[in-house]
């Protein structure tokens, strides 16, 4: 008995991660066995059991249901945790990279769009002409409306 495994992996340039992870889902998401492979399959496996009863049958179909399921569950696992990773690592990175140039990222509650602003207030703001600017206390500057920006950890 055999069998063929998917292979799963590939290198992407920054910022392109979620196409690349997209596309490689979709890839895994197509795997399929050919037919007239699996009907030869089926075949030779007949012809060497020819004496199993009808049962023994149905329940080998289960095993390799069964097996197969558990290899997808295994697969997936293995490709969340792997996310999960690159994740962390991308926090840490964001993080080092904030510490070293005395940056913090800040993200506007309204658009969701994150900006990188020097890191020299307590409280940053966005006016309604797309300025951003940072107090020490919790009171927008003055001269227009603002609305209060959101700090990432």
């Amino acid at each position: 008995m055999w069998a063929v495994f998917p292979a799963y992996g590939y290198l992407s340039l920054p910022g392109l991660r979620q196409d690349a992870e997209r596309i490689g889902q979709q890839v895994l998401a197509s795997f399929q066995v050919h037919p007239q492979w699996q009907q030869k399959q089926r075949q030779m496996s007949q012809s060497i059991v020819i004496g199993d009863t009808l049962e023994s049958q149905r329940l080998r179909e289960r095993a390799q249901q069964a097996i197969a399921e558990d290899e997808r569950q295994t697969s997936d696992l293995i490709s969340r945790s792997y996310w999960a990773q690159q994740e962390r690592y991308g926090e840490i990175s964001r993080k080092r990279e904030n510490g070293i140039l005395g940056t913090v990222d800040v993200v506007d509650p309204y658009t969701s769009k994150q900006y990188k602003v020097e890191w020299n207030s307590n409280f940053y703001w966005m006016s309604d002409q797309g300025y951003i600017g940072g107090t020490l206390a919790h009171d927008p500057p003055s001269g227009g409306p603002w609305h209060e920006m959101i700090q990432r950890p």
